[in-house]
C-alpha cells in the first residue's frame, strides 16, 4: 500500500505543495491583518501558516539545498508555528492560552530532539520529540475549540476548525506511537545522512503525511471563513445594534419585537410594550455639554440592564427614547415593572465631572389586544401614551387606550 502510494505522491512534491499552499494563505491573512487590525488574531495566524510552510518547503528541498541545514531549520520553523497556534486560537476564540501544557510539551520536545540531533543522532527519536510537539499544540488547539463549541452565537465554522485539528493531533499521536515503538524494540540506527528527521518513509507514514497535509491545508481555510464570517457578524452586529449603549437600536428592535409578539400571539401568552423618555433631556445637554448627555444615556442604558428580565428586550429607539418589549408579563406585572424604573431613574443620578444629575422618565404602556395586534400599531399606542405622560407632568406610566 505504502509504495503503491510513494509511486502516486512523491513526498517531496506533497511538501512543496502543501508548503506553496499555506504560504499563499498567509499572504492572504497578512493582507486581511493590515485591512482589519482590531482582529488581533491574523498577525498570529499569519505567523503560524507562514512558518508552516516555509518548513514544509525547506523539508522538501532537502538534498538540493544543504540537508542538514534544510532538516534543522524545517523542524525549528514548523514547530515555532505549532507553539503560536494555540496563542491565535486563543485570541480569535477569546479563551486562555493552556501555556503551562503547551510549554512543558514544547520543553519536553526539545530537549528529546536536541538529544536525538547532537548527542545520539536517531531519527526515530527525533521524529518522537516532533511528535511531542505536535501532538500537544493540536490537541490542546482542539479542546479550545471543542470548548468554543458551547456558545451559543459559536458559528457553525468552527466545526471545520476542530476536525482538522483533531485529526492532525491524532496523526501525531500515532507517529509518536510508531517511534516510540521503534525506539523501544531496535537499537539506534546508523543515519544515511545528519538530520534525515521527519521525512523518513515507512509502513503507514506516506498515507499519515498525506491525510495531516490536507488537514493542515483545511485548518487554513477554516480559519480564514471562521474570520470573514466574525466580521459578517459584527457588521450584522453593528447594523442591528446602538454603538453608545450597546442596545439593540430601532432596526434590531423591530426585527426581534415582531418575532416575539408574532410568537406570543399564537400561543397566546400575555406580553407588553413600554415606550421611555428622559424627561428634559436637552436641559442636560444644554446645561453639561453633550458628553455628559452621553454619560446619562449610558447609566440609563446600563439601569435597564440590571433592573429587567435577561428575556426582555431593550432598545435605544433613537435620541433619548428608549423601548422594552416584555415578554410573558401580565398587565399588571408590567404596570410594576415600569414604575420599577420610574422610581430607579429618580435614584440614578449619574455623576458628570463631580456633579449628580437628576434624572426622571416618562413610560407609555401599551397591551395588545383588538386594536393592537402588531407591532406598529402598538408602538403608536404606546408613543401616544407616553406623550400623555410628559402632558400630564412627566415621571410617571401612563397606560394606552
Amino acid at each position: 500500500m505504502t509504495s503503491r502510494m510513494e509511486a502516486l505522491f512523491d513526498i517531496r512534491t506533497v511538501m512543496m505543495s502543501v508548503g506553496l499552499m499555506l504560504v499563499a494563505a498567509s499572504v492572504g491573512m497578512a493582507t486581511a491583518a493590515r485591512m482589519m487590525p482590531r482582529f488581533a488574531s491574523l498577525p498570529l495566524w499569519t505567523l503560524v501558516f507562514l512558518l508552516q510552510g516555509c518548513g514544509m518547503l525547506l523539508s522538501s528541498l532537502r538534498g538540493a539545498i544543504a540537508t542538514l541545514l534544510a532538516i534543522l531549520l524545517s523542524n525549528l520553523l514548523m514547530g515555532a508555528g505549532q507553539v503560536l497556534m494555540p496563542f491565535a486560537l486563543a485570541r480569535d476564540l477569546a479563551q486562555p492560552c493552556p501555556v503551562r501544557r503547551l510549554g512543558l510539551a514544547t520543553l519536553a520536545g526539545a530537549l528529546l530532539y536536541g538529544y536525538a540531533y547532537w548527542i545520539t543522532p536517531w531519527t526515530e527519536l527525533r521524529t518522537g520529540a516532533v511528535s511531542i510537539l505536535g501532538t500537544a499544540a493540536f490537541l490542546l488547539c482542539a479542546q479550545m475549540v471543542r470548548a468554543h463549541l458551547r456558545k451559543p452565537a459559536s458559528p457553525g465554522v468552527a466545526w471545520g476548525m476542530l476536525f482538522p485539528l483533531l485529526i492532525i493531533g491524532l496523526i501525531h499521536l500515532v507517529g509518536l506511537t510508531l517511534s516510540g515503538w521503534h525506539v523501544l524494540h531496535n537499537p539506534p540506527a546508523p543515519e544515511a545522512y545528519p538530520g534525515a528527521a521527519v521525512l523518513t518513509s515507512g509502513p503507514a507514514r506516506m498515507p499519515l503525511l498525506l491525510v495531516g497535509a490536507l488537514c493542515i491545508v483545511a485548518l487554513a481555510f477554516s480559519v480564514i471563513l471562521h474570520v470573514a464570517l466574525r466580521l459578517n457578524l459584527e457588521l450584522q452586529h453593528q447594523a442591528t445594534h446602538d454603538a453608545l449603549t450597546g442596545l439593540s437600536n430601532r432596526i434590531g428592535f423591530e426585527q426581534a419585537a415582531t418575532r416575539l409578539l408574532a410568537a406570543h400571539q399564537r400561543q397566546q401568552k400575555p406580553c407588553a410594550l413600554l415606550f421611555m423618555d428622559l424627561d428634559h433631556f436637552k436641559q442636560i445637554n444644554d446645561q453639561h455639554g453633550h458628553a455628559a448627555g452621553d454619560h446619562v444615556l449610558g447609566s440609563f442604558a446600563a439601569l435597564l440592564r440590571r433592573e429587567l428580565r435577561q428575556d426582555d428586550l431593550v432598545a435605544r429607539f433613537g435620541g433619548e427614547e428608549f423601548c422594552v418589549f416584555l415578554p410573558e408579563t401580565t398587565p399588571a406585572q408590567a404596570g410594576q415593572i415600569a414604575q420599577r424604573l420610574c422610581d430607579a431613574a429618580l435614584q440614578l443620578q449619574p455623576v458628570w465631572q463631580q456633579v449628580p444629575i437628576r434624572l426622571s422618565i416618562s413610560v407609555g404602556l401599551a397591551l395588545p389586544g383588538e386594536h393592537h395586534r402588531t407591532l406598529h400599531s402598538l408602538l403608536v399606542a404606546a408613543d401616544h401614551a407616553l406623550y400623555a405622560a410628559k402632558d400630564a407632568g412627566r415621571n410617571r406610566v401612563v397606560l394606552a387606550a
